[in-house]
């Protein structure tokens, strides 16, 4: 097996809006979030809401806060976890969600099958 090489990261210096400009725009255009979006609201009702401003002003709103609120506790969470780890422990890392992946590969794989 392959020895974990640690070296850095070259920063191009983005700046903080940077950074959020191009992650927004970049999952504004994964194809699944709009098909999930498009779900959601087709669901609720949106087409339906003839002069309801107010309340589709509030569910893009709150879509909007809930979506944020999650990127910022996710970023937190493992940027005061990310150097806890050495070389070794993300190497278990690796192993664990490589193992996680192929098996839920074959599990999708077998539920064809069957």
């Amino acid at each position: 097996m392959a020895k974990l090489v640690e070296r850095e990261v070259p920063s191009k210096g983005k700046s903080l809006l940077g950074a959020y400009t191009s992650m927004f725009f970049l999952t504004l255009t994964y194809p699944m979030t709009i098909l999930i979006f498009l779900g959601i609201f087709a669901g609720v009702g949106i087409g339906n809401t003839k002069d309801h401003y107010v309340s589709i002003t509030a569910l893009v709103l709150g879509v909007f806060k809930g979506s944020l609120l999650w990127w910022v506790i996710l970023s937190s969470s493992i940027g005061s976890l990310r150097n806890k780890f050495k070389a070794q422990g993300m190497q278990w890392i690796n192993r664990i969600s490589g193992i996680l992946i192929i098996g839920f590969g074959l599990a999708v794989l077998l539920s064809l099958i069957i």
